[in-house]
């Protein structure tokens, strides 16, 4: 079949009832095979010798393009990622050595990186390792590993909050007694996603964690901790050690404007991959010596912060700037949507 193709070699992933049927030759290749050989050739008294590397050597490189434009290759530390995910695992959701946690977070997304990576290890708690959709095979999938596993601590982004949902799957099969804490991240957590987050899944006791950062700060700048008092939607306060504030154009500090923060931080990224300029302009021109982030950031009379959403995503309507996650949730609070997602269309305007 492979032999009048470009194709080299090809990889599969077998199940029960694939496997008897691939026989081994020099093209096709059975991930669980290559897996199951590995060990049996692995000598187990044989020592490795970890290679001692500088603090500030890089650890990895992880591609964001935030909202828009060329995706840009952060840069991690050693030195300095290992010890903001340590920060962030204890500080914010509170992870102890006695934890299982179950955030359900891609490893080429920062989040993956920072709390299941390199933070559940460097506490020592469990970590629940999850590839494939939440709701398959079943709708409740992720609600019965909950219980099965005996999650203390659960994580999915808002999107995967408002496909359960719409799921509908019922809770009484389930008690989720284990759980002790939520984590949410990646956008905005609207206030009906939060509310059934809240009752369903926290039984109406588990704080909500709701943060927000970014892959070039390795973790958050704003999130919710544990002791703070629920409030829903908001993404909490400064995160300990972050030196945050809020400016306005002329770089005073005010109540709602550009997110941005003065002094550098362990999880800071070296630079942009092989793009020092953009680095430069993306971070470092809007204010002087200054880390601005592009999001646009309020407090309210209680000096909780919330997300208004990204500086460089803004469209202008008849002369006023509107951000699209304003209209985003205006629709998702009516009962009959459950996610939504507004872009802008440019249109030539006759006079």
């Amino acid at each position: 079949m492979l032999s009048n193709t470009f194709v080299k070699k090809i990889i599969v992933s077998e199940t029960e009832e694939t496997e008897s049927d691939l026989l081994p030759n020099d093209k096709v290749f059975s991930f669980k095979r290559i897996y199951e050989e590995a060990f049996r050739n692995q000598d187990p008294n044989k020592r490795f010798e970890a290679e001692l590397m500088e603090s500030s050597d890089p650890l990895f490189i992880l591609y964001t393009s935030g909202t828009t434009g060329k995706p840009k290759g952060t840069i991690q530390t050693h030195g300095g990622f290992s010890i903001f995910s340590a920060h962030q695992s204890s500080y914010l959701i509170d992870l102890k050595s006695t934890d299982t946690i179950f955030w359900y977070a891609d490893i080429g997304w920062i989040t993956g990186q920072t709390w299941i990576v390199y933070g559940s290890p460097i506490i020592g708690s469990t970590a629940v390792i999850f590839e494939d959709t939440l709701d398959y095979p079943s709708l409740d999938y992720w609600a019965r590993q909950i219980d099965d596993l005996n999650v203390t601590i659960f994580g999915a982004a808002p999107t995967a909050i408002r496909q359960f949902m719409r799921n509908k799957i019922d809770f009484s099969k389930f008690h989720f007694s284990s759980l002790r804490l939520l984590v949410s991240t990646g956008e905005r957590l609207n206030k009906e996603a939060w509310n059934w987050y809240f009752s369903k899944v926290g039984n109406n006791r588990c704080p909500v964690i709701n943060l927000s950062g970014g892959t070039e700060i390795g973790g958050a700048i704003l999130s919710m901790l544990p002791f703070l008092d629920n409030v829903p939607t908001s993404v909490g306060v400064p995160v300990p050690g972050l030196d945050v504030d809020i400016l306005d154009d002329r770089g005073k500090s005010v109540n709602e404007g550009y997110l941005v923060i003065r002094n550098p931080w362990p999880g800071m990224t070296k630079g942009i991959l092989n793009d020092k300029e953009r680095y430069m302009h993306t971070y470092w021109s809007k204010f002087p010596n200054i880390w601005n982030h592009g999001d646009k950031v309020r407090t309210d009379s209680q000096n909780m912060w919330y997300i208004s959403g990204r500086v460089d995503d803004v469209m202008k309507i008849s002369g006023h700037r509107i951000d699209p996650s304003e209209i985003e949730e205006v629709l998702t609070s009516y009962s009959g949507i459950v996610d939504s997602a507004a872009v802008g269309i440019s249109r030539r305007i006759n006079r």
